[in-house]
């Protein structure tokens, strides 16, 4: 790895979380869905993608914004600011 790799922008669409990694535009997605209040399944469907790729978004979710579970990702949602 370069030293300038750590560096790089972040895609479009892409929102920085508390450990600083930003989530990309698809996990943006997930994340509203799931403040909004849709079960994984739910999500699944709105999407187009299967119940183990929503875990596996969530699950990266979880890690880039430092929180445990749904409930920690739709608080962080609702209380960051708009741009």
């Amino acid at each position: 790895m370069s030293a300038g790799a750590s560096r790089r922008r972040p895609p479009p669409g892409a929102t920085p979380g508390k450990g600083g990694e930003c989530l990309s535009p698809r996990e943006n997605e997930v994340l509203r869905l799931i403040a909004d209040g849709l079960s994984n399944k739910e999500i699944a469907r709105a999407l187009r993608i299967s119940v183990h790729t929503v875990d596996t978004h969530n699950r990266r979710i979880f890690v880039k914004l430092g929180v445990r579970n749904r409930t920690g990702a739709a608080r962080y949602c609702l209380n960051r600011p708009r741009p």
